[in-house]
């Protein structure tokens, strides 16, 4: 079994955790010139499948995180942004992958307890992220000096998803009525 969390968009990330709770694979969203590219992503997704069985693990679910529009940006900037959410899904569908949308907030409870509520979402997911995988340094590329908020984001995901697939913690229970989604 392996779970796999993206966050959507041209900063967005891809994680892979198997069902022991282990980082198989960590990466940036596959951009052009900073533009999602539907080509690069759908390798991408090849290249973690591969990966997972090499570790004899499948893809089991997929958390991707709902997103919608955002006030104060500009309609170029949602068209694409709307465009790349659903490439995602299509891409999802010719995987035949199981997948959920899940809202940020629902994922996020969970993980930012213990965290100061003064701090911003973004900061109190690293803090969450560290703590749940102290090995990782999130980091987009070697040339990187600080954590990739995508990527963390996408791990955090894919927790969830492994933690809602095993039935633990109150996310499980949140999580029943979100529909699974697979193409047949």
């Amino acid at each position: 079994m392996a779970f796999i969390g993206i966050d959507p968009g041209a900063k967005g990330g891809l994680a892979m955790i198997s069902a022991s709770g282990a980082v198989l694979n960590l990466r940036p969203t596959p951009t052009i010139a900073g533009k999602f590219n539907v080509r690069l992503f759908a390798q991408a997704l090849k290249e973690m499948e591969a990966h997972a069985a090499q570790h004899g693990e499948g893809i089991d679910l997929v958390i991707i995180e709902q997103v919608g529009a955002m006030p104060g940006n500009g309609v170029t900037a949602m068209f694409s942004f709307g465009y790349g959410a659903g490439a995602i899904e299509g891409i999802l569908s010719s995987f035949q992958w199981p997948y959920q949308l899940v809202r940020p907030q629902l994922w996020q409870k969970d993980f930012h307890v213990g965290t100061s509520a003064k701090l911003d979402a973004k900061a109190r997911s690293i803090l969450a992220a560290q703590r749940l995988f102290p090995k990782e340094s999130f980091l987009a590329s070697s040339r990187s000096t600080k954590p990739h908020d995508g990527i963390i984001d996408a791990a955090l995901m894919a927790e969830f998803g492994r933690r809602s697939w095993r039935g633990t913690g109150a996310s499980s229970q949140a999580n029943n009525h979100l529909p699974v989604f697979q193409e047949r």
